[in-house]
Order: structure tokens, then C-alpha cells, then sequence
């Protein structure tokens, strides 16, 4: 891997791919895009900043997050937004969108910016660079703040309102 790189996840349509490669461009032509995932329809194959990396294992996942410069996921829907905690708890800051569940996830540790606007993008990824270390210490501690222990017992907390014994 090189350098300095900024990861994608996923690679089908939602995932908004393409306006991250253009963003990216705009920002700097001498950062890669790797994409965790397969191409499924993304048509930027012959983009030269861009590379699918395919399947990656989950044990491996975080070290190419904790590598990278930022996580791009300007996604246009997202259940949840997983990828968001995972970038977040190895060190790897976020750029994100603004819409869907990506704010609620992301908090105030993330850069929020418009998935449908280039510029915004590429503005998003320029003022993550300039601010990177600070985001990573807000991604941390957000990162802390979910949890698959926390979210059972909401849910069980959740079912015993629900059905009264």
C-alpha cells in the first residue's frame, strides 16, 4: 500500500463511489482510493486513483483503516452505518454524509458533507486533512460510545417496556 491512501467501503451503487473518486481528484491527484469491495456496477475501473481491493477479510479490514489518511463514505443510505464505528475505533478519521443514519452515528466526530455535491466532498476531505488529529481523538471516544453489549441491553430494556411481565 502506499503512503498516503483514503479508503472506500463497498462498491455498489448507494455507496456513492463515484463522487468520492471525483472528490478525491479535485482534492489531490496524488492520493489513491482503495475500495473494499467489488466493482458491482460502479463503472470506474479505468479511473487511475482508484483501486478494488475485492473481499476483505474482516480480521484484516482494520489495519487498512488504521493505515489510511481518512475513511471516504459518502453514502446515499445506510441502515446503520457500521463502517463509520469500525474507521473510527483504529485511529481512522471520517468523512461522511450528512444524511441517513451517518449523522447520528457519526456525531460531532466525522465530517459531514452533502453525497450528492462533488465540491462539497473534496471541501469535506481538505478540511479533514488540515484537522486530522483532532478527529481522531473525536472518532475514538464516539467509538466508545456504541457497543454490542450497550445495544443488547437497550434492546432487552426495550422489550421489557414493550411486554410487561
Amino acid at each position: 500500500m502506499p503512503q498516503r491512501y483514503v479508503v472506500g467501503i463497498g462498491a455498489v451503487p448507494r455507496k456513492n463511489i463515484n463522487r468520492a473518486a471525483q472528490a478525491l481528484k479535485l482534492f489531490d491527484k496524488k492520493i489513491d482510493l482503495f475500495v473494499m469491495g467489488r466493482p458491482w456496477g460502479v463503472g470506474l475501473q479505468d479511473c487511475r486513483n482508484v483501486s478494488f481491493l475485492g473481499y476483505i477479510p474482516r480480521g484484516d479490514q482494520p489495519a487498512i483503516l488504521a493505515g489510511a489518511q481518512l475513511l471516504l463514505y459518502p453514502s446515499l443510505y445506510e441502515g446503520f452505518g457500521l463502517p463509520i464505528l469500525e474507521a473510527m475505533a483504529v485511529g481512522c478519521p471520517v468523512v461522511t454524509s450528512n444524511i441517513s443514519s451517518m449523522p447520528e452515528v457519526a456525531g460531532r466526530s466525522a465530517i459531514l458533507v452533502d453525497p450528492f455535491e462533488v465540491d462539497n466532498i473534496s471541501s469535506g476531505i481538505s478540511t479533514m486533512m488540515s484537522e486530522r488529529e483532532k478527529y481522531i481523538k473525536l472518532g475514538k471516544e464516539q467509538a466508545k460510545k456504541f457497543s454490542w453489549g450497550k445495544m443488547a441491553l437497550e434492546t432487552d430494556a426495550l422489550y421489557r417496556h414493550l411486554v410487561p411481565h
